[in-house]
């Protein structure tokens, strides 16, 4: 990059030539300046872009020297120059070019109250540019360039944070303004930057500054972690490091929320537990039961659990401790405590092995393979009753509880010989885990399909929260032949309100929350129903204001969201996309064929409810695939009304004494046919037509 080929530097200034923007009126303007005895440094986003090889699109100049007045005068000989904040010494120039730039004099902040308003703002024209650059967030935006002398001015250190992917604040004025720490959020999604430690310290000191914030400064924050973050992911974690993510409980509830192994493999690993993860049980400890409940914290457990005693024993001789054979494999993991007292509750007692278990269904995929999957002993892992030989225990340890299993079986041998380790620490992969690689693989999409603006912000946002009820409906339960399990039935429906309540509060826009809220509903529709014509109009009927082609953007991401699975669109939802683009509903709500104006020659224009019931059950059928097109609307129409709006009836044939039987229908369809058509539209004129037609036939009468 460039700044490896720095040819001289001091007091924080370097000379290397940058990739600006600068054309001729740009550039007389600033050797006017420098004419005057005043100092011109492009500032902020452009030099941090330029530095990172990326031609910026727009250019602010800040002024060093020239007060306000004789900035506004010097502008004035090359443009248009507008008085936009002059409290805040900002001035926009147009040149005739049609290029906009913005110019500003150097100004002083000082925090006075709560908010985006509390402060106080002097521009001072005498400060010199390390001064100035300290006021702004991060070192990679406090970095200036002067075009004239290609000098890069960098207090403070922005081009070594670049160059080692840091993202730091510039200095403890950070902490003066609260939405700093959500730039922080996007600019780490951004640009891949991870965030110091001191900064996350920080953020955390002004975490409960976030309410002072206007909504619509946080809703642009979280636009630009949507709408231009390459990693958009990486703000999860980034909240949970930064303290800020309790502003946003929806989201935090999806940490320590267990995903099953087999279906969700991302963010569940293994590796040799370290020493002090090995306080584990052996046959000698006698004074502690192989089969114990949880005593040590039972304090915390959540009002109305029930607990037993003392430690749990089994009835059954063969699984006392004494006749106990030693486990193969000892495996422990780290549970946060809330998911720990929500998943581990079982019965009249509280049992730590449902979540263990999980974890050895995980080393079961990462060395079992698919013989080993489908051996009956696997279910020896399905609940502590069914093992013959698992010892159990769990501690408190701050905000987690570490769980320890022992296993012995022939399952754990085989496991062994396949090269699982005999103690064995095990992360857990969660929702937030997934929700993260989904929303990454949604910014993926969205790049690949050329998406931008607000099409790319819903996407990604709806990834955001498409698993967002997953807290309030997972169990872990036993399934015959499979061991524990997760489940989240039906989060998908209740993710609709919470996910558009969220969005609410976070200030997106009503029209990307009314799509995101039926995407989140129906992003398994793929799995719950049969893609056929039928069903794929519901979905698109259902789904508006969204579209199909959106929805499926929202499954593939979900579906690449799983690494190490493939990335790619599942099979069902292909066969739903394509249904849907055949039948041209692919990019919106299914258009109704039957309109009012068909239905009102029925009826000889007479307008009334009549009308719009047959427009709407008109409809119905068309999504229900009773026909696809304007001819077969109109015959279904025909039919639907004949029973309708038909001005003879069965009775009226009879009263001319023509004989029951089929003929009667036939002369009924010929009737209506003439009506249709247009030869009688008057119940007396039907009437007569009728008198005619049995007249002319003596067979039809008795």
């Amino acid at each position: 990059m460039w700044y490896r080929t720095i040819v001289a530097a001091r007091n924080g200034v370097y000379v290397s030539e940058l990739n600006l923007p600068i054309n001729e009126t740009l550039h007389a303007i600033l050797e006017d300046l420098r004419s005057q005895g005043f100092k011109a440094l492009v500032v902020g986003g452009a030099v941090r872009d330029a530095v990172m090889g990326v031609v910026p699109k727009d250019i602010d100049v800040e002024v060093y020297g020239a007060d306000y007045d004789t900035l506004h005068s010097t502008l004035a000989k090359y443009g248009r120059a507008d008085v936009v904040g002059k409290s805040f010494g900002v001035l926009k120039l147009r040149t005739p070019d049609g290029q906009d730039y913005d110019f500003s004099v150097p100004r002083r902040d000082s925090k006075t109250g709560d908010g985006h308003t509390g402060f106080e703002v002097t521009v001072d024209h005498t400060m010199t540019p390390e001064q100035a650059a300290a006021r702004r967030d991060f070192t990679m935006n406090a970095l200036a360039y002067d075009p004239l002398t290609s000098e890069v001015h960098d207090y403070y250190g922005g081009i070594e944070d670049l160059e080692n992917g840091v993202l730091r604040a510039t200095t403890e004025a950070f902490k003066e303004d609260p939405l700093r720490v959500l730039r922080g959020m996007q600019f780490a999604a951004r640009y891949g930057m991870r965030l110091d430690p001191d900064t996350a310290k920080m953020c955390r000191e002004i975490v409960d500054s976030h309410d002072e914030l206007a909504t619509e400064r946080i809703a642009e924050e979280w636009m630009k972690l949507a709408i231009k973050g390459k990693q958009p992911g990486t703000a999860l974690e980034y909240l949970a490091d930064t303290g800020w993510l309790k502003h946003y409980p929806e989201l935090e509830a999806m940490f320590g929320v267990p995903q099953d192994p087999e279906w969700h493999p991302e963010g569940w690993s293994h590796f040799d537990a370290p020493d002090h993860k090995r306080n584990l049980y052996t046959k000698d400890d006698k004074n502690v039961s192989h089969w114990q409940d949880v005593i040590g914290f039972r304090g915390d457990a959540p009002s109305g659990s029930k607990m037993v005693s003392g430690p749990y024993r089994s009835t059954n001789p063969e699984r006392q401790h004494e006749n106990s054979p030693e486990p193969h494999i000892y495996v422990t993991m780290d549970v946060p405590i809330d998911s720990y007292w929500r998943y581990v509750y079982e019965q009249d007692r509280i049992d730590a092995t449902p979540i263990a278990n999980l974890a050895v269904r995980h080393l079961v995929s990462q060395y079992g393979g698919a013989e080993l999957n489908g051996k009956t002993h696997y279910r020896m892992f399905g609940s502590l009753k069914a093992s013959p030989a698992v010892y159990c225990h769990a501690e408190r340890q701050g905000d987690h509880v570490e769980l320890t299993v022992g296993l012995h079986s022939e399952l754990s041998k085989e496991l062994l010989d396949r090269g699982c380790p005999a103690h064995v620490y095990v992360k857990m992969g969660d929702v937030a885990t997934h929700t993260a690689h989904v929303m990454n693989a949604a910014a993926a999409v969205a790049e690949r399909d050329g998406l931008v603006g607000d099409d790319r912000a819903t996407l990604v946002l709806a990834a955001m929260v498409h698993d967002i009820a997953k807290p309030q409906t997972t169990e872990i339960q036993h399934r015959a032949g499979r061991g524990m399990s997760v489940t989240s039935i039906g989060h998908e429906k209740a993710g609709e309100p919470i996910a558009v309540d969220l969005l609410k509060r976070m200030g997106i826009k009503k029209s990307i929350r009314d799509k995101v809220g039926p995407m989140v509903a129906r992003h398994l529709a793929h799995v719950t129903t049969t893609p056929n014509k039928s069903n794929v109009r519901k979905l698109a009927r259902d789904i508006a204001p969204a579209s199909i082609e959106e929805l499926a953007r929202l499954i593939e991401a979900d579906h690449s969201g799983r690494p190490p699975l493939p990335q790619e669109l599942p099979r069902q939802a292909q066969d739903m996309l394509d249904i849907a683009r055949k039948d041209g509903v692919a990019n919106g709500k299914p258009a109704p064929i039957v309109q009012g104006k068909h239905v009102l020659p029925y009826y000889g224009g007479a307008s009334g409810r009549h009308i719009g019931t047959a427009v709407q059950d008109a409809y119905s059928a068309y999504i229900n695939g009773a026909y696809d097109n304007f001819e077969g609307g109109q015959q279904w129409l025909s039919n639907y009304l004949q029973s309708r709006a038909a001005v003879l009836k069965g009775a009226d044939v009879i009263a001319l004494g023509v004989k029951p039987g089929p003929v009667i229908g036939q002369i009924l369809n010929e009737a209506w046919q003439m009506q249709v058509s247009g030869v009688f539209t008057s119940r007396d004129d039907a009437l007569a037509w009728l008198s005619r037609r049995v007249s002319s036939d003596a067979t039809l009468v008795q």
